[in-house]
């Protein structure tokens, strides 16, 4: 999520003005430290909800002081906890049933503490996870609503767990199947939005895996500068579809890129364990008698042949890092085309709207003429 700080999330909080942010998910704390620049900024309190933080909470609170506090609990135990709040941050587990009682409880919670519903903001509505599971620690979710998992890769080019390797987080626990009722974290923000009565309204940004900003009717009736923000935010059919594109060629590079480090580190371990395995054996056979010279000699060669792989494997790797260097600035020019696409379509739409109300104040004095009629 931290990959849509500065365009997006930084600017909304802003125009929002928060007294306490809630994340869910803190993690390594990338955004966590992005959220305590802002609250240091702007007089507002962090609360962290991370079961097994992986950031030195110790010295981040004493740096901090009363701005951070850390919830070191499953967030469907602290949602019930919290204080008063504006915003939420989710980027916890991913699945289904976790994400929808995420949304619950905030409603919930919500209602108990007399607050409207809060702008949320949620990472990983696109591939892998928006239609498809990942448990952390299966054991939390009840069985009615795990689905089946392994650790099998993950292809946007089929729907079935990759059964020979490869893939995209193959160490995780992915869901056998995507596509389905209560799988995924998309999923799960249209069940909730189905199932509330809130005034609600979800925008979907394409890009580093989907950013999903859940928005209450009342802060765009209230906060005229939000409200602008948003305007801003909404992309046309055409741009959303060109940006879901350049995402798509993205997830391939980064699929490219991920199985070819798989293979470069299994040949480079195999080098090295062929590589140890023939310096034993030459070390033996030297100290074998001199008829084994002849034979020692050959494992040398052999020696030397590993060598020779190893170092062609390390060239193919920073080949490869070259080339990937190459295609990521590929990738940030398309995204930079984007981004002038869009702030185009947001001209216009300012001027629409500045055309509208020029058009509308100048109906309105001609109406008011017309009803005064003749002196």
């Amino acid at each position: 999520m931290h990959r849509f700080w500065e365009t997006i999330i930084q600017p909304l909080l802003e125009t929002l003005h928060p007294q306490r942010i809630v994340e869910i998910g803190a993690d390594q704390g990338f955004n966590t430290k992005n959220l305590l620049t802002f609250c240091d900024q702007h007089d507002v309190q962090l609360e962290a909800i991370a079961p097994l933080p992986r950031f030195d909470v110790e010295a981040w609170q004493k740096q901090y002081g009363e701005r951070l506090r850390v919830h070191r609990m499953l967030s469907l135990n602290a949602i019930p906890r919290l204080e008063r709040f504006e915003a939420v941050l989710i980027d916890g587990d991913h699945n289904w049933y976790t994400v929808f009682h995420e949304l619950k409880l905030i409603e919930n919670r919500s209602a108990e503490l007399g607050q409207p519903f809060p702008l949320v903001f949620l990472h990983d509505i696109g591939w892998p996870y928006g239609r498809r599971d990942l448990y952390y620690n299966p054991e939390t979710i009840p069985e009615a609503y795990r689905k089946p998992y392994r650790k099998k890769g993950i292809r946007p080019d089929t729907s079935e767990l990759l059964e020979e390797g490869g893939g995209i987080n193959p160490h995780f626990n992915n869901a056998l199947s995507e596509n389905n009722l209560q799988n995924g974290v998309l999923t799960a923000i249209e069940d909730f939005l189905r199932a509330t009565k809130e005034p609600l309204e979800l925008i979907k940004i394409p890009g580093f895996h989907g950013l999903g900003i859940i928005i209450p009717g009342w802060m765009l009736e209230q906060n005229s500068q939000f409200s602008q923000r948003i305007i801003k935010l909404r992309p046309t059919l055409p741009l959303a579809r060109h940006m879901e594109m350049v995402e798509e060629e993205r997830l391939a590079l980064d699929l490219q890129r991920q199985e070819r480090e798989a293979t470069i580190r299994r040949l480079d371990a195999t080098v090295k364990r062929t590589e140890g395995q023939l310096t034993e054996e030459v070390q033996v056979h030297e100290n074998a008698p001199q008829g084994k010279i002849p034979e020692a000699k050959m494992l040398q060669q052999r020696l030397v042949e590993s060598t020779q792989a190893l170092a062609t494997v390390q060239a193919r790797l920073t080949a490869f890092e070259h080339r990937k260097a190459t295609e990521r600035k590929a990738l940030r020019e398309e995204f930079s085309k984007v981004d002038q696409a869009l702030a185009i379509i947001q001209a216009q739409l300012v001027a629409l709207e500045q055309r509208k109300a020029t058009e509308g104040a100048a109906l309105q004095r001609e109406l008011t003429g017309v009803g005064k009629g003749p002196t």
